[in-house]
């Protein structure tokens, strides 16, 4: 007997990335998903759905989500992406994670993704906390093998603060897989990885490789003290007494779009094909054939706004590099210099304050680049040096080259 593919088991129907829907239970061979719910408690989606059943599917999608205060149209598109990407996960290769971010506690933002949790999950979900510094990647590799093997299909990484980086992160956006020895023994695990990655953050950066796989969700409640605020229902609660509803007006809102030729817009894929062809562009089918308005959901921009637009941007320590390189060819006498030559530097600068002063860039520069410690050490700005050698800013590279007499490690800026 052939033993059937098993990609991912999900409780709710979905559609898959040409558009088509899955809405009946059982093992989808072409996508190799296994849809366990009860066919009794959902009802069809029509062939051919009307402009009022659309509109309506929208009011029934958005309601959990309809008392968050979005900064902007596109971040409310970008809301919008997340609870169709939440349905429809399990049939995409691979997909963007999902940071919602805000600028003060208390503003809805880890609430937010926790309702997309239990769309997915149907019950309440846990959040991680995230972890940072020596030991967390290998830390947060294995926490996700450890929920892969457990079939978990959502996790939600709470309080992020500073920079989020993550190499183990950004290869399971990327590559859809994930590989790693098991908790408490030698064996391996590999296997595809259809989880949906969010977080929440308090105006947090993402260091460029996550900037290119993560989509922003910014909430701005415009209050001091969001916690003072008060909601007439929990989002989640709603979720989970509508998800089966919300899982079909997500679907109700593809076919349309499909019917309606799947129109495209937008610039790029956002190095998500898949998901781009069936979840940005029906949103943005949803904001240019007015139904955004109609519904009463408000204007909606491009969910991808964050990775198409913001790609580009420098990330804090490319422009910390950037000042420092600067400074550096300017501020030293030799076009050699060690990472003591750079500290004499940096100490005499502590006292300067014209802006037009290379040595000033230099301290700067440097100050970023180890997270502003009261210490700096020549070892301290040696190893930085060395985890941004052959990194490319402003048109400069910084490249080692060779040891002095005293075998201290020489460094050189170039032109790239």
């Amino acid at each position: 007997m052939k033993i059937k593919e098993l990609t991912a088991h999900v409780s709710l129907p979905f559609a898959c990335a040409d558009g088509r829907i899955v809405e009946v239970p059982g093992h989808d061979a072409l996508t190799g998903v296994y849809a366990d719910f009860t066919p009794d408690a959902f009802e069809p989606v029509p062939l051919s759905p009307t402009r009022s059943e659309v509109i309506e599917a929208l009011r029934t999608l958005w309601r959990p989500w309809s008392l968050f205060k979005f900064a902007t149209a596109n971040d409310r598109a970008a809301m919008m992406s997340a609870i169709f990407t939440a349905v429809c996960r399990c049939s995409l290769d691979i997909a963007p994670g999902y940071l919602a971010d805000a600028p003060t506690q208390g503003s809805g933002k880890t609430k937010s993704m926790s309702a997309l949790g239990a769309l997915i999950r149907g019950a309440r979900t846990p959040v991680t906390p995230w972890v940072s510094g020596n030991g967390s990647e290998a830390e947060l590799s294995k926490k996700l093998v450890s929920l892969l093997v457990a079939g978990v299909d959502f996790v939600s990484f709470d309080n992020v603060t500073g920079q989020m980086g993550s190499s183990v992160l950004s290869a399971l956006l990327t590559d859809g897989a994930l590989s790693d020895r098991l908790l408490g023994g030698n064996s391996w695990f590999r296997g595809e990885a259809r989880m949906f990655v969010c977080a929440s953050s308090n105006n947090a950066n993402l260091d460029r490789d996550l900037l290119r796989r993560f989509i922003r969700v910014r909430i701005d409640s415009g209050v001091e003290r969001p916690n003072s605020l008060s909601f007439p229902f929990d989002p989640v609660e709603v979720v989970l007494t509508e998800r089966i509803r919300i899982a079909r007006a997500v679907l109700v809102v593809i076919r349309a779009h499909r019917l309606a030729g799947a129109p495209c817009s937008g610039s790029g894929e956002a190095g998500f094909s898949q998901w781009s062809r069936l979840v940005r562009q029906c949103v943005l089918w949803v904001d240019r054939s007015g139904l955004g308005e109609e519904s009463g959901i408000g204007s909606l921009g491009d969910p991808a706004h964050s990775i198409v637009e913001q790609t580009g941007v420098e990330d804090p320590l490319t422009t910390a590099l950037r000042m420092l390189l600067m400074g550096a060819r300017e501020a030293l006498d030799a076009d050699r210099f060690t990472s003591r030559d750079l500290l004499q530097v940096y100490t005499a600068a502590e006292n300067l304050t014209d802006p037009e002063d290379d040595r000033l860039l230099v301290r700067e520069g440097l100050a970023a680049m180890l997270g502003g410690k009261r210490d700096v050490t020549a070892t301290s700005i040696g190893r930085a040096l060395m985890y941004r050698r052959d990194v490319i800013a402003g048109g400069l590279v910084l490249k080692q080259a060779g040891t002095d007499r005293k075998g201290s490690v020489l460094w050189a800026v170039r032109t790239a």
